[in-house]
């Protein structure tokens, strides 16, 4: 019995659709070009999704941190988590998610011991 490698080639058309078995001995050139192509379509793919996680929390610190410089700058008015959201393009629930994701307290409760620390400096 001849040794045979399957191949399973999903997604990438027709001509590739589905698992193919192929001689391992007679395999053609185009086969393995083929092959070699769809090796490096996965690889990019995997590639582009760890660099899409990689933005989305490098964004996410991101907009945090400009809120935080915001509230460290504004802490003496009076700031609303929607207020926030709408100055940062974002969510009032985003907000609070990934607030308390960054620093480990809420937003409100961060906005208040800002408040306080200030107010004990200037006695």
């Amino acid at each position: 019995m001849k040794p045979t490698l399957l191949v399973l080639a999903a997604g990438m058309g027709s001509r590739y659709g589905g698992v193919k078995q192929i001689d391992a001995v007679g395999m053609h050139n185009e086969t393995l070009l083929d092959f070699g192509f769809f090796q490096l379509f996965i690889e990019l793919s995997e590639q582009i999704r760890q660099q899409e996680c990689t933005a989305q929390k490098t964004g996410k610190a991101g907009k945090i941190t400009e809120i935080i410089a915001y509230i460290n700058q504004n802490y003496e008015k009076e700031i609303s988590i929607e207020e926030l959201a709408s100055k940062f393009a974002v969510s009032s629930r985003y907000i609070r998610k990934c607030f308390r994701e960054e620093t480990g307290v809420s937003c409100q409760k961060y906005i208040c011991t800002l408040r306080i620390s200030r107010a004990k400096e200037l006695l």
